[in-house]
């Protein structure tokens, strides 16, 4: 579903960290980014008003929003949500386009665009000793990704990169290259690869489908 991808003027927010990117979109192309290292409550709302300013634009005259859903900082993810969740019932925006796009998957894609490169697999941290895990594969009619959660000895063997994005450090014994999340890039790779957004009704952060375990406690268990 392209042709429903907002690009005409758009707005991509990114609030999955290490920190906070907004880029304007106008006919598909990257007018403006702009970063801020300030924590999203202190920054989302303010950095999106001085870009559209910058350029004479209100809320209303954009088309839409591609909105990053995770992984991630927790915190800013949530609260970028609720922005937007708020911006979209006002009745001057019902005709705003929603799209989402992975930020792991948004890593892959580079260096599956490298010669003689077809599949790969990268990480971010997600609790103390699990990570996300993204497997990408480049097929002839695009890119295919997988995504799940790794244990650190399961991703030691199986190799990759992490990528830093969000506020947890790497769990203890992980033994993978680190690199920061090709944010600069990001805008420019979402209109060449329109595949990595998926069009929605309303945002909503990345879910990890398994079962967060309740860990055990010599004080829990004497609270029973």
């Amino acid at each position: 579903m392209v042709e429903a991808i907002p690009r005409n003027p758009a707005l991509i927010l990114n609030a999955a960290g290490p920190r906070l990117q907004l880029a304007l979109l106008r006919e598909g192309e990257v007018v403006e980014r702009s970063f801020s290292d300030k924590p999203a409550l202190e920054s989302l709302v303010p950095g999106v008003r001085e870009l559209l300013a910058r350029h004479a634009l209100p809320l209303s005259a954009l088309e839409g929003v591609l909105f990053a859903k995770g992984p991630g900082s927790s915190l800013a993810l949530r609260l970028a949500t609720m922005t937007l969740r708020a911006w979209v019932r006002l009745p001057t925006l019902q005709h705003w386009k929603l799209a989402m796009f992975q930020n792991l998957e948004v890593c892959a894609v580079p260096m599956l665009c490298e010669p003689r490169s077809t599949e790969t697999t990268v990480y971010a941290p997600y609790r103390r000793d699990r990570l996300h895990r993204c497997r990408a594969t480049r097929t002839g009619e695009g890119f295919r990704f997988s995504t799940d959660t790794a244990g650190v000895e399961e991703a030691n063997e199986a190799g990759g990169l992490l990528f830093r994005i969000g506020n947890r450090m790497a769990p203890d014994g992980l033994r993978l290259e680190e690199r920061n999340p090709p944010l600069a890039e990001i805008p420019g790779l979402l209109m060449k690869f329109p595949s990595l957004l998926e069009t929605c009704r309303e945002v909503a952060p990345l879910q990890v489908s398994e079962a967060e375990p309740v860990r055990w406690s010599q004080r829990r268990h004497e609270a029973r």
